[in-house]
């Protein structure tokens, strides 16, 4: 019995193990069921709301060109897009911002050339703008106008280059920043007319507006949305645009190429970016929103304006790589206005680098393009700031941007002219 015993005990023991092991692998399967259940799965983009960062201030043509691409791409999106306003410095503060967010889609850049042009004009960045963003899509090209106070006594195009030959550095243009496209059209301007007008730099078209309306600042060579409601209003002086030839928009202006300024021309551009390493699916994603957005009724209601100029070179890379003195302005030269941002340090002379950022502008066309592979071939149509330096089209995309338009081949890109003549 005593053996038969510690038999049944052993038994017995053996099966208390044998339970106590087959609970502790339900127990242990039920924490690894929780801990899966557990786990989120990836969320599809987006699942939160977007935002884009205008590195200028409020009211301008790109704060007014991202809130009109916001309004349209979240709706396609389903999910809210914000514009944050991060001015100042030519650019850099709003850029920088987004170089160093998470490249998670959800911090996008609305960039105009200076963000190309900006490598050429400061000896050193706080980001690399190849290295550290992703393109997105090229939304839009414009040109600039040409504008003064009403009560200037400058009437035309004429008049500004006789009062500022007469008075050498004494005539200043506003710009919003260094680099923008009001910087380089009015430097542009300085060196085709040979004449020497001082950049005063604000953080917007805004606040820019407002001291060339109370006379503190003499011209601006801004952008179409900043000034047509002001135009018509007349409150501004409209003397020229800055596309190659008369605009349809407006008929009643003169090109500056012809009123004085043979092959002047200057356009602008828009476009969106993200920080490098952003998924390519992300950006895929974006990039259709977009795609789709520019084909929408705002885009169309303003593309209905567009100038119909040609795809005319003006011949002038000369002009501006061989300008003279080979400076560009430096920022807060001259007098001092109030919302001038002061001195820029690092700006540099524009001819030392201009082969380089005429390429890289180039390549912004490439990812613009429907080709299945325009890293590939040539551009069959280039930016919008080689136009304006006369550099044939024969600039190979890099390849290393073999970003498409869309799936569908639509052409990302609207031109603009006076699309928001309505806007405040």
């Amino acid at each position: 019995m005593a053996s038969g015993e510690i038999i049944n005990h052993d038994r017995a023991r053996g099966k208390g193990v044998v339970v106590r092991r087959r609970r502790g692998l339900v127990v242990l399967a039920c924490a690894v069921v929780s801990g899966l259940g557990l786990t989120p799965a990836r969320a599809e983009y987006p699942d939160k709301i977007i935002k884009i960062v205008v590195p200028f201030a409020a009211g301008g043509g790109t704060d007014i060109m991202a809130r009109t691409t916001a309004q349209e791409i979240q709706t396609d999106l389903g999910k809210s897009v914000i514009i944050e306003n991060k001015p100042g410095a030519g650019t850099i503060i709003g850029t920088q911002t987004v170089a160093t967010s998470e490249p998670d889609g959800y911090s996008l850049l609305m960039a105009t050339f200076a963000h190309a042009v900006n490598p050429s004009l400061y000896k050193k960045l706080p980001f690399d703008p190849h290295k550290d963003f992703a393109a997105v899509s090229l939304i839009a090209r414009s040109f600039n106008i040409v504008v003064v106070n009403p009560a200037s006594k400058i009437n035309s195009i004429s008049d500004l280059i006789a009062e500022a030959k007469a008075n050498p550095g004494k005539l200043n243009f506003g710009t919003f920043g260094t680099g923008t496209s009001a910087h380089l059209a009015g430097e542009l301007f300085n060196a085709m007319a040979k004449v020497k007008m001082t950049a005063v730099p604000y953080k917007g078209a805004a606040p820019a507006i407002s001291d060339l309306l109370g006379g503190q600042i003499d011209v601006m060579f801004t952008t179409v949305a900043s000034a047509a409601s002001l135009v018509a209003a007349g409150q501004l002086r409209a003397l020229a645009v800055t596309s190659a030839e008369r605009s349809a928009a407006f008929p009643q202006l003169p090109a500056v190429a012809e009123a004085g300024v043979p092959g002047y021309a200057a356009e602008s551009w828009y476009g969106l970016y993200a920080p490098a390493k952003t998924p390519a699916p992300v950006i895929a994603r974006l990039n259709q929103a977009i795609a789709k957005a520019v084909q929408s009724g705002a885009f169309k209601k303003l593309e209905a304006k567009r100038p119909h100029h040609g795809r005319r070179r003006s011949g002038t890379a000369r002009s501006l790589c061989r300008a003279g003195g080979g400076t560009l302005a430096q920022a807060g030269q001259g007098r001092q206005h109030r919302g001038a941002i002061g001195q820029q340090e690092g700006a540099c002379a524009l001819p030392e680098h201009c082969a380089s950022t005429l390429r890289y502008l180039s390549s912004l066309e490439c990812f613009a393009r429907s080709d299945d592979s325009p890293h590939s071939e040539t551009a069959r149509t280039v930016s919008p700031l080689v136009r304006l330096s006369g550099v044939s089209n024969s600039i190979r995309c890099p390849t290393e941007r073999p970003i498409r338009a869309a799936p569908t081949g639509v052409r990302i890109e609207t031109r603009l002219s006076s699309m928001f003549a309505s806007c405040g």
